[in-house]
């Protein structure tokens, strides 16, 4: 009933509020997972862009859209990767929005042509926020019906919090041979365990977050590539595992006119499953997955989690194509 959802929300502000932002496409959500991913990809720079949107089948949908924006040798310096990024996260009745401003910066230096290893850093604002216009409580039943002209009975001093963020990670990249790359990355987020109370609660904090990522491309064929990844989280007393692969497919190979298709499928944690579909076209990257979900919730969600899109696009100086071929002098 709508009537509860005052004491719902609370319940979110206690606990849930206590886990970070977190995507199915981590692997196309690289600032979130870890800051040793800014600035490490092929090219000049990248805009990163993810939608989520999850629980229409349950409730008001929670929205989740992020956007990020990196430099890979920034300011011509070899190595240094520099990043900008933006989250904003709206959930239920009561408009719960976490809004996430990060400025970060990497180091990457290769000791040989087979290893590379980067270390980053990433810190900024957070602001949480709530409005209670929508909020409904037991109080305003009159034994009839709901009034809203009822008092809730309830005093907020206070409707939004900010705090400061620290996070840090490394990265370690291995070419073993022509055919087979791996990385390994770790990261911590939340270093200060920030503060995040609405009342001024010393007790409520942000646990850190601790990330640990596995990931492998193999090329089993000249066109075929498959690429298992592995991402575990702790946060407080909850675990994340997300287990699974892709496979790329590299439909047109030519110069300027580059065509990948991607598929692939992952589970999390006796929670919930999602397929993924992706396309690679010369500088963009588009993803697109949905959640199924398999957790107690799932005789209200019918199996229904959320869906989740990407888009990428990275910028990067090429040759200038040639309109006509130049012919020798001597023809």
């Amino acid at each position: 009933m709508r009537f509860i959802s005052g004491i719902v929300f609370f319940i979110f502000v206690s606990t849930l509020s206590a886990q970070d932002i977190h995507y199915s496409q981590f692997f196309f959500a690289p600032s979130n997972y870890n800051p040793a991913h800014i600035g490490d990809f092929d090219g000049d720079y990248r805009f990163v862009g993810n939608e989520r949107r999850q629980w229409a089948s349950v409730t008001i949908p929670y929205q989740t859209f992020a956007a990020s924006f990196d430099a890979h040798d920034f300011l011509k310096v070899k190595g240094l990767g520099t990043m900008f990024s933006f989250q904003t996260d709206n959930a239920g009745d009561s408009h719960f929005t976490t809004n996430i401003f990060n400025l970060g910066a990497s180091y990457r230096f290769s000791p040989d042509s087979n290893n590379t290893f980067v270390i980053g850093v990433q810190a900024g604002m957070s602001n949480k926020q709530f409005s209670t216009q929508d909020l409904k409580y037991d109080n305003q039943y009159n034994g009839f019906y709901y009034d809203p002209n009822i008092s809730s009975i309830e005093n907020y001093t206070k409707l939004s919090t900010n705090y400061f963020n620290l996070n840090a990670g490394l990265k370690w990249k291995f070419n073993m041979n022509a055919k087979t790359n791996m990385f390994v990355g770790a990261s911590v987020y939340n270093i200060t365990e920030p503060k995040e109370s609405f009342f001024q609660n010393v007790n409520i904090q942000l646990d850190r977050r601790y990330n640990f990522e596995l990931g492998v491309e193999y090329r089993v064929a000249p066109k075929w590539s498959v690429l298992p990844k592995v991402l575990m989280s702790f946060q407080g007393k909850y675990a994340e595992y997300l287990i699974g692969s892709m496979v790329k497919y590299d439909f047109i190979s030519e110069p300027f006119n580059e065509w990948k298709l991607l598929a692939g499928a992952w589970g999390r944690t006796s929670d919930a499953g999602n397929l993924f579909a992706g396309l690679m076209y010369n500088n963009w990257t588009f993803g697109v997955s949905y959640d199924i979900n398999l957790s107690n919730l799932q005789p209200a969600s019918q199996y229904q989690g959320g869906l989740e899109l990407s888009v990428i696009y990275i910028w990067k100086k090429l040759p200038l194509r040639q309109k006509f071929k130049i012919c020798p002098k001597y023809l």
